[in-house]
């Protein structure tokens, strides 16, 4: 396999170094990585180059060609992904509807786990002692209704 070799003028068009830089880099290191001086000047192999440092590795450039496939391709992506955004925001939805259920029975878990206070303890007390007298707000004792029995009104 062969590489791409350079004569001393056209590696410095390629290489970001002086000139000096370059022969001494030459001297010392190229002659050891594969560089020859001959009657008719340097012959220089790119890997020599690369090697010393003087060049940057060639990488292809990036090409943005697409192709009828890609495209098509592309699109049922973009359905694709409409469609599962669309999901994504029915799922946000229901998920706060049940943090919303989900703190209503927490707050009445709390209202029915809650010890009453001692006011409304005592008012119960009274009215279960004697289920048949009902207890007005002036003190006034009566017999209980039927339906104040049943309903509890």
């Amino acid at each position: 396999m062969s590489t791409h070799s350079y004569s001393f003028a056209e590696a410095m068009k390629v290489v970001n170094c002086s000139e000096s830089t370059l022969r001494r880099k030459l001297q010392n290191e190229g002659l050891k990585l594969g560089a020859t001086k001959g009657r008719r000047g340097w012959d220089i192999p790119v890997t020599v180059l690369e090697a010393m440092g003087l060049v940057d590795t060639v990488k292809p450039a990036d090409t943005s060609q697409v192709t009828p496939t890609d495209t098509s391709r592309m699109n049922e992506m973009k359905v694709r992904i409409a469609t599962l955004e669309e999901r994504c925001k029915g799922q946000d939805l229901l998920l706060a509807a049940l943090r919303e259920q989900l703190s209503d029975k927490d707050r009445s878990i709390r209202l029915l786990e809650a010890k009453p206070s001692d006011d409304l303890s005592r008012e119960a007390e009274a009215q279960d002692a004697d289920p048949m007298i009902e207890n007005n707000a002036e003190g006034n004792a009566g017999p209980k209704g039927f339906w104040k029995r049943v309903f509890g009104k």
